[in-house]
C-alpha cells in the first residue's frame, strides 16, 4: 500500500499512509514514519527484548503522533534529499502507487529520471516532506524525542534510554541493517540537492539538515 497527502501548506491531509506504530503499554509509543528506518526499529526493540504492541497494520495505517498512547513518543527523521530518492526508487521498482494520486506521486510516475522527478515534483508539491513529518511527528514540542536515521542504532538506544524501558542496547547494536538501498541509486547532485531544499526549507532547517 502506498500513501498519498494532499495540500502544499501546513493543512495537508494525509490518506492510506503506509506506518505502523510500535507501542509498549507503560511507557512508550514509537511512530514510524514511512522511509526513516522504522521497520528497523520495531525489529531491534522486539531483539532487545521489549514487549511492542504493533497498531496500524492492515488496511488502516493512519496514525500521526496525536493518536499515539504512551508517556513518551519518539520517531525518527531522514535527510529530505535522501527521502525523495529513496521513495522515488522504491516507487519507481515496485509501482505500488496510492489510490489517490497526489501531485508528489504524479510527478514519479511521469517522470524519466530522479531529476526529472525532482524539478516536478519540487514544482508541483512543494513541502511535501515536511507536511509529512508534520503531520506524523506534530510541530516542536508536540512529542518527547525525534532521531535521525542517519544515526539510526545509537538515536534509538537513545530514545529507549529516555524512556525509562529496560532493555539490551547490545542487543539494538547487534542488529543489521535492513532494506539497505541498491548499487544503481541515482545520484544527489548539489542542484538537485538545491531544488529540494527550497521545496523543503522548514524540513531542513528543524531538523537540522
Amino acid at each position: 500500500m502506498g500513501f498519498a497527502c494532499v495540500g502544499s501548506d501546513r493543512n495537508t491531509k494525509c490518506s492510506n499512509l503506509a506506518t505502523t506504530v510500535a507501542v509498549h503499554q507503560e511507557k512508550f509509543g514509537f511512530i514510524h514514519v514511512p522511509k526513516t528506518g522504522g521497520t528497523w526499529a520495531v525489529h531491534a526493540m522486539q531483539r532487545a527484548g521489549i514487549e511492542l504492541t504493533v497498531m496500524g497494520e492492515g488496511s488502516d495505517r493512519h496514525v500521526p503522533y496525536s493518536g499515539v498512547p504512551g508517556p513518551f513518543r519518539f520517531g525518527f527523521v531522514r535527510d529530505p534529499a535522501m527521502w525523495y530518492r529513496s521513495h522515488w526508487a522504491h516507487k519507481r521498482r515496485h509501482e505500488d502507487y496510492p489510490e489517490v494520486m497526489d501531485p508528489f506521486h504524479q510527478a514519479i510516475r511521469a517522470s524519466t529520471d530522479f531529476p526529472d522527478f525532482v524539478e516536478r515534483a519540487t514544482a508541483a508539491m512543494p513541502r511535501y516532506v515536511t507536511n509529512l513529518y508534520e503531520h506524523f511527528l506534530g510541530p516542536p514540542g508536540a512529542i518527547e524525542y525525534i532521531g535521525h536515521q542517519e544515526n539510526l542504532v545509537e538515536d534509538l538506544v537513545t530514545a529507549l534510554e529516555l524512556t525509562g524501558v529496560e532493555f539490551d542496547p547490545a542487543a539494538i547494536r547487534s542488529v543489521p541493517p535492513l532494506n539497505e538501498g541498491t548499487d544503481d541509486m541515482p545520484q544527489i547532485t548539489p542542484e538537485l540537492r538545491e531544488l529540494i531544499r527550497a521545496a523543503e526549507h522548514n524540513a531542513f532547517e528543524r531538523f537540522g539538515y
